[in-house]
C-alpha cells in the first residue's frame, strides 16, 4: 500500500509538472486566478500544492476563497471603507498578528536541532477504577483500586520474566496489552523526552538501545513494561530518514522546530531593555505599565482603549461581566500586542521587512485581512433579541446547557440558568445569524460578477 501510495503522489507531482503558472484556474467580471497565483497563496499560509492537488474538491474551495477575498476588498473600496480611519486602526492591530506569524515561520524555516530520541515499545496493563454493581458503573474503593493494582503489578513482573527467558517483546504486547499500540506490537515509535509523561521518559531514556525496563512503572492506575528499541539523535538532516514515514517526520519536526521558536521568543522577552510586569498584573490602575520593548511602551490605559475600540468596531452586545472572562481578555489582547512589538523589531533588526518575500507575504495577508474586516463591519449591525435568546434557551436547554453534579455518590445532570447560559447563547446565536447573512452575501457576489471554474485545469479527483 505504501508503495501504491507512492507511485500515486510520483505520478501526481509529474503531472503538475507538466502544469503552468499562466493556466487560468477561474475567472470572474473583470478579473481571473492563475494557477501561479493559486500556489503562491498556498506558499505564504504554508500548505502543500500535493496536499491541494490531490482533489478537485480542495482546489474550488481555495479558489473560491481567493476570489471571494478579492471580490470583497473591491466592495470595499467601491463604498469608501477603506479610508474610514476604524479601518485604519484596525489594520494597524492586525499588523502585530502579522508580525508573530512572520517571526515564527523564519524561525521554522531555519530551526537546528539536536534532540535526542528513543524508538519506545510499550505494554500497558491497566487496573480498572469503576465495577458494575446491580447494572450500574460505580467507582472502587481505594481497597479494591489497591488491590487490582498489586495483582497488575505482579502480572507485569511475570510478563518481564517471559521477556528475559526470550520472548518476542511485540507478541507479548499483543497478547497482553491493554494500550492503542497493541495491535501494532507495542510500538510508539520515535519520543523525545517532553512527548509523554516525565515518569515514563525518564526511565526511557535511562535504557540503552534494546533495553527492557526491570520492574514495572506505575503511573497512577495504570502499569508499563518499555522497551527502548532504537535511540538516536535527530536532526533537520536526518529525521525523514529515522522516521521513515514522512508525514510523521514533519509533523515531529514542526514540533521541534516548535521548541527553537519558543527559546528565541524566550531570548527575546529577556533582552535588557524589555519590561513585561503584565505577567503577574491585576490590571486594575489605568496608570499601570503592561509592558515596554526598548523606548515603547504599553499602559492599562492603552489596553482599555483597545478593547473599546474591538467592542465599537464588531457591535458589540458581550454581556459577559465575569471577572475571570474579562481578565483573560485583557491578558490575551495584552500578549498579542507584547509579542507584536517584540517580532516587529527583530524584523526590522534583520531587514526582513525590506525582502520581495516579506511584502509579498504582507500584501497577501492584507488581502483576506482587508477582506474579514470589511465583512465583520458589514454585518455587526446584526443583533439577536432576548426573545430569541429564550426561545433557543428552552429548545435546548436540556441537551446543550446542563452540567454534572455530584450528590452524594450519585452524579446528576442539572440544567444551567438562562442569566448563566445567556451569553454563551447570545454568541451562538450572533454568530449563526452573522454566517447566514454572509454566506448569502458570498453566494450573490460570486454570482453577480459570474465567477467560474475552470474544471479542465484542475488535477486529481
Amino acid at each position: 500500500m505504501r508503495i501504491i501510495g507512492s507511485l500515486v503522489i510520483a505520478a501526481m507531482v509529474l503531472i503538475t509538472g507538466c502544469n503552468s503558472s499562466s493556466d487560468v484556474l477561474a475567472t470572474y467580471k473583470d478579473g481571473k486566478l492563475t494557477r501561479g497565483e493559486l500556489e503562491d497563496w498556498l506558499k505564504v499560509r504554508k500548505m502543500t500544492t500535493e496536499r491541494v492537488y490531490k482533489t478537485k474538491r480542495n482546489q474550488k474551495g481555495k479558489i473560491r476563497k481567493i476570489v471571494l477575498d478579492r471580490l470583497v476588498v473591491k466592495e470595499g473600496e467601491k463604498n469608501g471603507f477603506y479610508k474610514n480611519p476604524m479601518f485604519t486602526k484596525m489594520m494597524g492591530l492586525y499588523a502585530f498578528s502579522f508580525s508573530s506569524k512572520y517571526f515564527r515561520k523564519k524561525n521554522q524555516e531555519t530551526a537546528t536541532f539536536k534532540e535526542d530520541a528513543v524508538k519506545l515499545s510499550v505494554i500497558k496493563l491497566r487496573a480498572n477504577a469503576y465495577k458494575v454493581v446491580n447494572k450500574k458503573r460505580e467507582k472502587k474503593s481505594k481497597v479494591e483500586l489497591d488491590k487490582e493494582i498489586a495483582s497488575k503489578i505482579a502480572q507485569a513482573k511475570s510478563i518481564i520474566a517471559e521477556l528475559n527467558g526470550g520472548k518476542d517483546f511485540s507478541s507479548l504486547a499483543m497478547k497482553y496489552s491493554t494500550d492503542f499500540s497493541k495491535k501494532k506490537g507495542g510500538d510508539w515509535g520515535y519520543l523525545t523526552r517532553r512527548m509523554r509523561h516525565p515518569v515514563i521518559m525518564n526511565a526511557a531514556f535511562n535504557l540503552k538501545k534494546g533495553d527492557v525496563t526491570k520492574e514495572p512503572i506505575v503511573l497512577r492506575n495504570s502499569i508499563y513494561i518499555i522497551k527502548a528499541s532504537d535511540r538516536v539523535v535527530l536532526t533537520p538532516g536526518n529525521i525523514e530518514s529515522v522516521i521513515g514515514d514522512k508525514n510523521k517526520a514533519k509533523s515531529l519536526q514542526r514540533r521541534l522546530s516548535n521548541q527553537s521558536v519558543r527559546q528565541a521568543q524566550s531570548i527575546m522577552m529577556n533582552a535588557k531593555d524589555v519590561k513585561k510586569p503584565f505577567f503577574k498584573s491585576k490590571f486594575a490602575d489605568p496608570k499601570e505599565l503592561l509592558f515596554s520593548v526598548g523606548a515603547k511602551s504599553f499602559y492599562l490605559k492603552d489596553l482599555n482603549a483597545i478593547n473599546e475600540f474591538l467592542d465599537k468596531f464588531n457591535g458589540s452586545t458581550n454581556t459577559n461581566k465575569d471577572p475571570k472572562y474579562l481578565l483573560r481578555r485583557k491578558k490575551s489582547i495584552t500578549r498579542v500586542m507584547f509579542l507584536g512589538y517584540l517580532t516587529e523589531r527583530i524584523i526590522k533588526a534583520k531587514k526582513w521587512d525590506q525582502t520581495d518575500e516579506y511584502k509579498k507575504e504582507l500584501a497577501s495577508f492584507q488581502n483576506s485581512i482587508k477582506a474579514n474586516i470589511y465583512t465583520g463591519f458589514k454585518f455587526r449591525d446584526i443583533k439577536v433579541t432576548e426573545a430569541e435568546m429564550k426561545k433557543e434557551y428552552t429548545r435546548l436547554k436540556d441537551r446543550a446547557f446542563t452540567r454534572k453534579k455530584r450528590v452524594g455518590k450519585r452524579v446528576v445532570k442539572t440544567v444551567i440558568p438562562y442569566y448563566q447560559a445567556k451569553t454563551r447563547l447570545q454568541r451562538q446565536l450572533l454568530g449563526r445569524k452573522r454566517g447566514q447573512a454572509r454566506s448569502g452575501w458570498h453566494r450573490m457576489l460570486l454570482k453577480t460578477n459570474n465567477f467560474k471554474v475552470n474544471e479542465k485545469e484542475l488535477l486529481g479527483k
